[in-house]
Formats: C-alpha cells, structure tokens, sequence
C-alpha cells in the first residue's frame, strides 16, 4: 500500500484561509526539487510527506534549516502543506495522489546552500525512491519523539498479524515506554487497557473488540502527540487538535469500558465453571476488584 490516511480530517486541518505561509524560499526549493527529482508516478501523498521529512532532516545536519511545518501523527510526520511556501496540488491517480508544485518558485537562493539542496536531494533519489512505503516510515520512525510509538507500532503489528505470543510479550514493553508525564491524562485509561489486553490475548477472546479498542487509543494519542511534537506549525491547528483530543477521552473512555464490561461477563462464566485461575485471572480480578465491579 503506498498510501496511508495519514489524518481523518486533514481538509479540516488543511483548510483553515487564516494559516500562514512559512517564507523560507530554501522550503519552497527543497519541496519543487524533490518533486522535479523523484519519479511522481510513484509519489504518493504518504511518500511525499516522509520523503520530504527525511530531506529535512539530513539538510539540517548540512547545516540549513529549512523549517519544515509538521507534525507527528500515527505513520509519523505529517506536512502542514498549507503552510509551505509554495502551492502543492494533489491529483489523484488510480488509488494516490500525487503531489505538484503549481508554480516554480523564484530562484534567488545563495548557490552554496541550493548546490547542498541539490545534491541532498539527488542522494536522497538513490537512497529512499525504492523503498516501500512501510520502510519510509519505517525510516521517520527513527526520528520518534517517545519510544512508546516504536513500541506500539510493533504491537499493533503483531495484533493485525493474529501473533498472540509477541503482542503478550510487547505489552510489557508498553507498559514501561508509556510517556506517562507528557500523557498525564491519558495515563490512567492506559492503565485499564493492560489487563484487558492481556485477558484477551491470552484467552484468545474478543480479537475485534482488541483492535478497535487499540485502534481507538492510537488514535487519540497521536492527537496529543501532534500537540506535543511538531515544527513550524501554524497556532490554528492546535486548537484543532485539542477539542478531537478532548472529544477522544471521552470516546475511549466509553469504549474502555464496553470492553471491560465483555470481559467482566466472560471472567463471571469462568468462576461459575470453576475453572482454575490463572497468573492473569488473578490479576484481572484484582484489578476488577478495585474498580467496585467484584
């Protein structure tokens, strides 16, 4: 797949009038370069945006800072296109859409710093055209503010990959990774997905109601993520941000306890077998017992 839904209201976010432009003409270069270098019938608007991050990140070890607008989200950067210099446009190709400058900036650029643009973009051809998209992200993973998105990310993997042994074995990493003093508020719910997590996982149970559950969680902490980590972004979009964050706690809270209330029903119908308790049992039902529900 070489196209992701990199946000689900990205026109929303995008199509604030007010947003103002980043005026850095090497961002404007930089973004018509690439565009120009890179065979377009296999840019997406995902590979654009990692691609593009990837540039970013390697002129600024050159020493030019090019002040990409981003944020990072649930497949890592996402470009506040908006905010670029220059207008890009999306046309859509069979299942992308690809991206086009509409106009040629205007040159007027240093020629030591345009000759590093350059010749930081052509290597960038030789090293990341052929990649998947899977192994772009893959690359921006790198660049990973926390360590519990790398964490997730290889959870989530196991989870859609019915791989129950290593998705057990991740939660632990989970568990220790979770940025609990950035995340202050999303901490405690976080908490109350571990023993749900383990309980179906290991009983094999309830895989559907795990992945939208999970899926559901991932996606409003990317909304703090974005809040958190991002560049050059313009201040319209965080408010953006927050009221979907604040909309989103209430909405996972909902959730979380759906699923606690499918596993409360199950763990009944196991003490009434007498089938013996497990490790885990055990300490589902005290964490149970803690909620009032036992």
């Amino acid at each position: 797949m070489d196209e992701f839904v990199e946000i689900e209201f990205e026109d929303e976010l995008f199509g604030i009038s007010s947003v103002n432009k980043i005026s850095n003409p090497y961002l404007g270069y930089t973004v018509f370069r690439l565009l120009e270098e890179f065979d377009q019938r296999f840019m997406s608007k995902t590979r654009f945006y990692k691609i593009l991050f990837l540039v970013y990140q390697r002129l600024k070890k050159r020493g030019i800072n090019i002040q990409l607008p981003y944020f990072w989200y649930r497949w890592g950067d996402v470009v506040c296109v908006s905010s670029l210099p220059v207008n890009v446009e999306f046309i859509k190709y069979g299942g992308m859409h690809i991206p086009h400058v509409i106009k040629k900036p205007e040159n007027g650029l240093e020629p030591e710093k345009k000759e590093k643009i350059d010749e930081t973009i052509k290597l960038a051809k030789l090293d990341l055209e052929k990649k998947s998209t899977e192994e772009l992200i893959d690359e921006v993973y790198k660049f990973a503010p926390t360590e519990f998105q790398k964490e997730f990310r290889e959870f989530r993997k196991y989870l859609d990959q019915d791989n129950t042994t290593n998705a057990l074995l991740k939660i632990s990493d989970l568990f220790e990774k979770f940025p609990k003093d950035e995340f202050e508020e999303l901490h405690p719910i976080f908490l109350r997905l571990i023993p749900l997590l383990r309980y179906g996982l290991e009983k094999r149970k309830f895989p559907e109601e795990l992945r939208e559950l999970t899926d559901l969680f991932w996606d409003i902490f990317c909304k703090k993520l974005a809040i958190l980590y991002n560049e050059n972004v313009p201040f319209d979009l965080l408010p953006i941000f927050e009221g979907k964050y604040k909309e989103g706690i209430i909405q996972l809270r909902d959730k979380v306890r759906e699923v606690e209330n499918l596993i409360l029903d199950d763990f009944a119908v196991l003490e009434s077998n007498s089938e013996s308790q497990s490790i885990l049992e055990k300490h589902l039902e005290k964490f149970l017992e803690s909620k009032g529900y036992l």
